[in-house]
């Protein structure tokens, strides 16, 4: 499986943009959210190491039932063993990515909760990357919430340091096959952060004034530049979004990069 990351700083319309993707996906595309992914490496996993009747049992729950989080349970709990083998043989190779990531949790300006989440976040993107990577099934995976993406909330919001630990966060991290990157201005960033209803501002925003959003926005903005840069530097294939253009085009655009991969 290929992993394609998306990244943009947090507000720039990210997830409204994979959602339009999701919707004008046509039958023919070749690519899958991570939960799709992880949907049919299990029913790989029960096709090639169920009994007969163990298998129907568990295609029918995967293929039939309704409820997603039951679904989801189940298929999580295949792959489960698969997943803890796949981690385990990458453990030693990104050894020096996760003790960076540990140690940039640890950034004690910001608060105990947030870096909670962090972590409880890294972790379980790094065992889906570990898992899908792992796969042998021909198709393309795009991370809405990617290794590329947690640089947002991980790195320092501090301008003096925060794009030098950008770029080694990046030269670490293990390469995605390639990656989408939304831009725009710090101030229409700002403006859809502020427009938005209380519920669905994200965790690093609350509680800020507008000033303090954009100020925090730039040095986000700054952070994701240097990384972009580190990969392009890698060779990755890279498509730069305008966040002002219209949806109907970004997502066009996205599906044409998508399945030219």
């Amino acid at each position: 499986m290929k992993r394609i990351d998306i990244i943009g700083a947090p507000g720039v319309g990210k997830s409204t943009l994979v959602n339009l993707l999701l919707e004008k996906r046509k039958n023919t595309s070749v690519w899958l959210t991570v939960d799709e992914a992880k949907t049919l490496i299990a029913k790989e996993e029960i096709k090639n190491n169920y009994s007969i009747i163990k298998r129907l049992l568990g295609l029918l729950i995967l293929n039939i039932i309704n409820k997603k989080k039951l679904r989801e349970c189940f298929r999580d709990m295949v792959n489960e063993t698969v997943e803890k083998k796949a981690f385990q043989e990458k453990l030693e190779l990104w050894e020096p990515f996760i003790e960076f990531c540990v140690n940039c949790v640890g950034d004690h300006n910001k608060d105990a909760y947030y870096r909670l989440l962090l972590a409880n976040s890294f972790l379980h993107i790094i065992k889906d990357v570990a898992l899908i990577e792992r796969s042998k099934i021909k198709t393309k995976v795009v991370f809405d919430y990617s290794l590329s993406q947690n640089v947002t909330g991980l790195i320092s919001w501090n301008y003096e340091v925060g794009s030098k630990l950008s770029k080694e966060y990046f030269e670490l991290m293990p390469r995605p096959d390639a990656l989408i990157y939304i831009e725009a201005t710090p101030e229409i960033i700002v403006d859809r952060i502020i427009q938005r209803s209380s519920e669905i501002i994200i965790t690093q925003h609350r509680e800020l004034s507008s000033k303090e959003i954009l100020q925090r926005t730039k040095i986000t903005i700054s952070n994701i530049s240097s990384g972009v840069r580190v990969l392009q530097d890698k060779g990755i294939p890279i498509l730069t979004i305008d966040s002002t253009q219209s949806l109907d085009d970004a997502a066009y655009f996205c599906s044409e990069f998508l399945d030219q991969l």
